[in-house]
């Protein structure tokens, strides 16, 4: 198990877009926490942002053109115990622990001015003191941009002809606090900056990652890396805790980048694609089988365009790297260090405006709307299981699993508890069965396709409605001999029966019970499309057949209905009935409810 952290000098994230393009790139450390400094961020920004990031985010504010830092929370899965922030926007503190082990984190914007960074590292080493104070024993760990360097000979360039006296401020702030430059103890004489000018004619090492002296040997990396956006460099340092193992937490599943449908030349071979699948379901007489086949090429074909735009991408900070490793670099250098660094900047601009195009947008269009309606989105971390709370992924895992493992239930007893209530049942119409039976057409498909909702999660195919939109002429008729054949042979291929459960927690509810989070299947569009030909015959005539105590979930009826069926029944009750009778109301609370139990309860 180790703690991962990164900084980096974002130089203002009030623009939307470049503030998204910063955080999907710090989402590629897949760090436990980010520091950013100089966020410009105010008080009325903390909502927004942290939906916009999706986990926790800590803010100390400074002006909408100065100051601000930021701590952004990743991967970490421990306790966060505690936190201060700066009332000028040049620092915030977390206590954390993790694996048994506490550490104080601090992200850390010192001034341009020597004296106000004096009296800054003196209030942040006066800080660190009262925590300690309180706390006992925990390891430190400070990073941000400190606005100054250790040696000028080795975190300058071009080196002053006149060197200045070293920066006693954050000698003393190190001595006073065991602390030690990370960076400097791995690399004792390397020449490597984290800041440069535009045509890099000045270098400077001024963003720093200081750590309890303890923790020395148990630093695995510090990796210093081209940031986007900005004139300061990214670093990102990994603390190892123990031998253990860390546990594997299972890998997103793969969805189809919307934006990728706007090139002409990928729709090209889509359709390539479709029509060579097509041609040999036709002379196999193999629909199913060759639809697998497709919806496999598609993917795979979707991947390799992406995995092109990450091989540019690595090309681009590879050469970047090269250039900022020699510190005697050339004009010709300096214009090439340049060009690249727009290059990769705007990439990630580019993927900014993918994610806005990708997502549902309604955290854009709705702000603190949407937080209201449904709060903050958290990941289920830890969970109260049988009185015991647990953060093991392991048993949560292992808990899902036995909640949707099928319980025994005597086919027998489900036959004749269904024959008991055959005398309440209604039948059916001649007229609605024969809507219900005729095959299906492709106008049918094409109208369901046309009325699917965008910007929805698709299932474990990855393929969204969108995808179905843009290529609907081309796919109508093979999904129509598809659903024929699955209809004759009652069997539907493998991907039209598999879902993606996902649970969504309710709004201020206690997330350690499982009765406050409410499971969701994500089913692939394809078994939607033909649920939906289904659906819309049912629709024909469903009012005929569910009796009108029903309200829910019937078009033109209303909840409220059955409210005043109830009053009336109850004054019917007081006047008309002689006999004790009972008003039975059932609501399932768990969402996790078998049939099984459902059906017992009903009989008793």
């Amino acid at each position: 198990m180790s703690l991962s952290l990164c900084s980096i000098n974002v130089r203002g994230i009030r623009d939307l877009t470049k503030r998204k393009a910063i955080f999907l790139y710090c989402k590629r450390f897949n760090a436990d926490f980010y520091f950013l400094q100089e966020t410009h961020a105010c008080s009325s920004d903390l909502k927004f942002w942290k939906s916009q990031w999706g986990s926790d985010v800590w803010l100390s504010f400074g002006s909408n053109h100065s100051a601000g830092v930021a701590i952004l929370k990743g991967t970490f899965k421990g306790k966060i115990i505690s936190s201060r922030v700066h009332h000028l926007g040049r620092w915030i503190i977390l206590v954390v622990a993790l694996n048994g082990k506490m550490f104080l984190l601090g992200n850390i914007y010192a001034f341009n001015n020597k004296q106000y960074s004096r009296d800054l590292f003196l209030e942040v080493e006066e800080v660190v003191n009262k925590v300690k104070a309180k706390f006992q024993d925990f390891d430190i760990i400070l990073g941000g941009d400190f606005h100054t360097v250790f040696d000028v000979k080795l975190d300058r360039f071009p080196v002053p002809a006149r060197s200045p006296p070293p920066d006693m401020e954050l000698h003393r702030l190190c001595q006073g606090l065991g602390i030690s430059d990370i960076s400097r103890c791995k690399h004792p004489g390397l020449k490597v900056f984290t800041w440069c000018n535009k045509d890099s004619s000045k270098q400077s090492r001024i963003d720093f990652w200081l750590s309890s002296n303890a923790l020395e040997g148990q630093i695995n990396k510090v990796s210093i890396e081209p940031s986007v956006l900005s004139d300061h460099k990214a670093i990102y340092p990994s603390v190892n805790l123990s031998n253990n193992e860390d546990y594997k937490v299972p890998k997103t599943y793969w969805k189809l980048n919307n934006r990728i449908l706007e090139n002409d030349s990928f729709k090209m071979e889509i359709k390539e694609i479709i029509q060579a699948y097509w041609r040999r379901a036709q002379l196999t007489n193999s629909y199913s089988q060759n639809w697998k086949f497709i919806k496999y090429k598609i993917r795979k074909r979707s991947k390799e365009a992406a995995r092109s735009n990450k091989i540019k991408e690595e090309e681009v900070m590879k050469a970047i790297c090269d250039l900022t490793d020699d510190s005697n670099t050339t004009q010709t250098d300096a214009c090439k260090l340049f060009g690249l660094q727009a290059e990769l900047d705007e990439l990630y601009m580019e993927k900014a405006k993918e994610a806005f195009v990708r997502s549902r947008r309604r955290w854009l269009e709705e702000g603190e709307k949407k937080l209201k309606k449904n709060g903050d989105y958290t990941s289920l971390s830890k969970l109260n299981i049988d009185s015991y709370e647990t953060q093991n992924p392991v048993e949560i895992s292992y808990f899902f699993g036995k909640l949707y493992t099928s319980k025994a239930c005597s086919t027998d007893k489900m036959c004749d508890f269904l024959n008991s209530l055959k005398e309440d049942f209604k039948t059916i119409d001649e007229g609605f069965k024969a809507i219900c039976d005729k095959e299906i057409s492709i106008f049918e498909i094409k109208k369901v396709i046309n009325k699917l909702k965008v910007n929805k999660s698709p299932g474990n195919d990855g393929l969204t409605t969108e995808f179905y939109k843009t290529f609907r002429d081309d796919l109508a008729e093979f999904l129509l001999l598809v659903f024929k054949e699955s209809i004759d042979k009652g069997v539907l291929p493998t991907s039209m029966t598999q879902g993606l459960i996902t649970i969504i927690p309710k709004p201020d509810k206690d997330l350690l019970l499982i009765d406050n989070w409410q499971p969701i299947t994500l089913i692939n569009n394809d078994g939607k499309i033909l649920a939906s030909v289904c659906a819309e015959r049912l629709k024909t005539g469903l009012d005929s057949i569910i009796d009108e105590s029903q309200s829910g979930f019937m078009k033109g009826r209303r909840i409220c209905n059955n409210i005043c069926l109830v009053l009336d029944l109850v004054e019917s009750v007081k006047t008309l009935v002689t006999q004790r009778i009972c008003l039975l109301f059932i609501h399932f609370l768990s969402h996790f409810v078998s049939l099984s139990i459902c059906i017992s309860f009903l009989e008793s």
